[in-house]
């Protein structure tokens, strides 16, 4: 039987970061899934103990698929390999470092039911994820003005 939920999560050393992820979106998809999806974290060439962290949740989780390369994909390689490995009907990504919870996610996986794909925007008024520092919002708001401009695309969060 066919999964409902894929969701893809590339990792680049995250050891810090990747356990509250997963135990985050386990728990609200298992709520709402059970059974029905699995989440796929890409590792891409880690270099830190993020592998044994995820083995750590797959051992007690069978919703946990592990992917490794040894030598890093980048971001786009990662999660076009967790896609095409992926088995749900759905397929989703989403970062590490837990930016957009696992309840905005659920809001963004009930509109990709209604459509044929869905773009989440954290840039649109409302706060979803955590506040940045100051260095990285500067940034953040120049390359969005690059991309609106040079590249002519309408969204305002591109990844």
């Amino acid at each position: 039987m066919a999964l409902e939920l894929s969701i893809v999560i590339p990792a680049y050393n995250e050891q810090d970061r990747i356990k509250p992820t997963l135990e985050e979106y386990l728990s609200s998809f298992s709520g709402t899934h059970k059974g029905q999806f699995e989440i796929i974290v890409v590792l891409n060439g880690c270099h830190d103990s993020t592998r044994e962290v995820v083995a750590s949740i797959q051992g007690s989780s069978q919703e946990v698929v592990l992917i490794e390369f040894e030598n890093p994909l980048g971001k786009g390689g990662a999660i076009i390999q967790g896609m095409n490995s992926a088995q749900g009907s759905l397929i989703a990504y989403v970062d590490a470092d837990n930016m957009v919870g696992a309840k905005e996610t659920q809001k963004l996986i009930a509109a990709l039911k209604k459509s044929d794909i869905a773009i989440a925007d954290r840039f649109n008024g409302n706060q979803i994820g955590n506040t940045q520092p100051l260095i990285r919002r500067v940034i953040s708001v120049c390359s969005r003005i690059w991309i609106k401009s040079f590249l002519g695309l309408p969204y305002s969060d591109t990844q």
